[in-house]
């Protein structure tokens, strides 16, 4: 891979990892500022988010650029976000198994933000072609 590949590849991947990252930690500190007893609800509405931002993203990325390098940056920010939430786990919880969560959450988080990130990408090709 060239150098200005991994560049157009590693700057979009540094700024949706540290906005997904953002939100993350946002939330974080919302639920537990919240009198809630049961953070489900709150957890599920990040994870919705999560999936809008990558879906919303996703489709101007498919509308900018190649649709596969635009996929890439999305898994791997998904996977980055899967060993930031893994960081959180054990900072909350000092008796957390770390290699465990680590094995679940990066490719959780891959699959969860590359999967809405690849339709958007899709959509935004498509759009793309048909306004060409």
């Amino acid at each position: 891979m060239r150098q200005s590949e991994r560049v157009r590849i590693l700057a979009p991947f540094v700024v949706r990892t540290l906005v997904l990252s953002v939100i993350y930690v946002v939330a974080l500190v919302l639920i537990d500022a919240s009198e809630s007893t049961d953070p489900l609800g709150a957890g599920l509405l990040v994870f919705l988010a999560f999936v809008l931002l990558a879906l919303v993203w996703g489709v101007v990325d498919g509308r900018r650029g190649p649709a596969v390098r635009a996929i890439l940056v999305w898994v791997l920010a998904g996977a980055a976000l899967g060993i930031v939430t893994t960081i959180g786990i054990a900072v909350q919880d000092s008796g957390s198994d770390v290699v465990h969560d680590l094995v679940f959450s990066i490719p959780f988080f891959a699959v969860m933000i590359g999967v809405p990130a690849a339709i958007g990408v899709g959509i935004g090709a498509l759009l793309r072609r048909a306004t060409d």
